[in-house]
């Protein structure tokens, strides 16, 4: 079986117009016309008719690098490409999910060696055990971890409070403007 290394084919990954290759990079999007695919939109490498084709996540994800730059850089050989990619809105979906995936992994690596530190005896395992402790980790901007109480629409005893406020305020308008009158 014959695997397809990104870089036994030189970038630019260009069609014959010029073009830099989109879809018709991953096979899952190939057609005997086009030029021969160099990835798969799949989790794990794919093989398809005997070849195997490199995970285009897998790879992003083992650079580590939410920018894309140095990926860009290691398989496709040009930053140009890279925005390229992004134009589409196909594209942009499947990165935000790999991104996602990108930043909950690094989060959980970074927990991972809280932990390590929080178990040891150097001055820092306190501090470490203190944000364990308080869940430091959790995300007040995605919806999958609990919030903190930020600010938002008011609750109902805020408008409540405030209606009562600003009520007895006008009777102390109107009493002080007939008593001017």
């Amino acid at each position: 079986m014959e695997t397809i290394d990104p870089h036994k084919r030189l970038p630019p990954f260009k069609a014959d117009q010029g073009k830099y290759l989109t879809m018709s990079m991953f096979v899952e999007h190939y057609s005997p016309t086009d030029i021969l695919p160099i990835f798969t939109m799949k989790e794990f490498d794919h093989t398809y008719k005997g070849v195997v084709y490199p995970s285009f996540s897998r790879l992003f994800l083992e650079v580590g690098d939410p920018t894309g730059y140095l990926f860009a850089k290691k398989y496709l050989g040009s930053f140009k490409h890279w925005q390229e990619l992004k134009k589409g809105k196909w594209f942009r979906d499947w990165l935000d999910d790999m991104l996602f995936e990108l930043e909950t992994s690094q989060k959980a690596m970074s927990l991972e060696k809280i932990r390590e530190i929080s178990t040891g005896d150097t001055s820092q395992a306190f501090l470490a055990s203190k944000f364990l402790t308080k869940e430091g980790w959790e995300d007040t901007t995605s919806g999958t971890t609990k919030k903190s109480k930020g600010r938002g629409r008011p609750t109902n005893e805020e408008v409540t409070r405030e209606t009562k406020i600003q009520a007895a305020l006008v009777t102390k308008l109107d009493g002080a403007l007939e008593r001017l009158n």
